[in-house]
């Protein structure tokens, strides 16, 4: 069975990111979580070692080097990660989301990575960001085609994601747009052919408009 590596970029309290772990680590046995903390502030440090002990190192890594954007942290927290530990895949996770259900290991070593293919329509109002629309940051990748994905719960097999950030320009720390749901996967389908992918192992529910998760979503989606 591959072992995943989930990369966090913190914005609750440690309390809420402690009990994330402890539900990643449930549901999926052997996974490893790595933690960027920027300052390890406010004490994310002293509430991961309160829990989990000798496993703060190993299996539970935090990372405190600064970053702008999401995808600055996950780019981090990977070659952070690479470094000490070993894992197979590494899973992009948001420090508010939640396994409720096994077989994320089981699925994903079926795949090379776990990420939609929808082209980017920079003409829809969500994409109108001054940023996203200048020739600053996609014009210099040169690609014919731009892409966007949920980056939450999308992953990518250990050198795949290597081969995929060692791609990146301008633009991928910078909060001011959305760079992890636009540079992963537009470098992704322009530059990789024959990958076997599949859909990232979270469920967002982007049609409600705060996102919210109730217990009867939680039931249907354990089955």
């Amino acid at each position: 069975m591959p072992s995943l590596l989930f990369s966090i970029p913190v914005h609750e309290a440690p309390e809420t990111v402690v009990n994330q772990v402890e539900v990643i680590r449930a549901f999926v046995p052997g996974a490893a979580v790595v933690i960027n903390a920027v300052n390890d502030e406010p004490g994310f440090h002293a509430a991961l070692a309160a829990r989990f002990g000798a496993e703060l190192g190993k299996s539970v890594l935090l990372n405190i080097a600064p970053r702008l954007s999401r995808l600055g942290a996950h780019v981090l927290n990977f070659q952070f990660a690479r470094e000490r530990i070993n894992f197979d895949y590494i899973v992009l996770e948001a420090s508010n989301s939640l396994p409720v259900r096994g077989g994320a290991a089981e699925y994903a070593a079926h795949f090379d990575a776990g990420i939609p293919r929808w082209q980017l329509n920079l003409d829809l109002p969500i994409w109108a960001n001054e940023r996203l629309r200048s020739d600053c940051y996609l014009a210099s990748y040169g690609y014919p085609h731009l892409y966007a994905a949920q980056c939450e719960g999308s992953f990518y097999r250990r050198e795949l994601f290597g081969q995929v950030i060692e791609r990146l320009r301008t633009g991928y720390d910078d909060e001011k747009w959305c760079p992890e749901e636009v540079l992963p996967a537009t470098i992704l389908f322009n530059e990789f052919q024959g990958l076997k992918l599949g859909n990232p192992i979270t469920y967002v529910f982007w049609e409600r408009p705060d996102y919210r998760v109730t217990v009867q979503d939680v039931d249907a989606l354990r089955g």
